[in-house]
């Protein structure tokens, strides 16, 4: 499998057809928005702005990791 890329010739791909195709049937329905979602990094982010995107809700990120005897009843709870 290959991956070009270039600044001057900008093809789509999958993730932008599969999105054109989103859009196109979203208009067919009347819908006047799509929820992109969050931008959780900064390729996520680009795709996003690339689309016509913006951010309207601010958002946190947060990651807990549990250590020791906690990890451990954590991991019992969901068996």
């Amino acid at each position: 499998m290959f991956n070009f890329s270039s600044d001057a010739l900008c093809a789509p791909g999958a993730s932008d057809l599969l999105l054109f195709e989103m859009i196109q049937e979203a208009k067919r329905e009347g819908k006047r928005y799509i929820n992109l979602g969050l931008g959780i990094n900064p390729g996520i982010t680009f795709f996003k702005k690339k689309w016509g995107g913006t951010a309207f809700l601010p958002y946190a990120f947060f990651v807990y990791r549990p250590s020791g005897r906690e990890e451990l009843d954590t991991l019992f709870q969901k068996l």
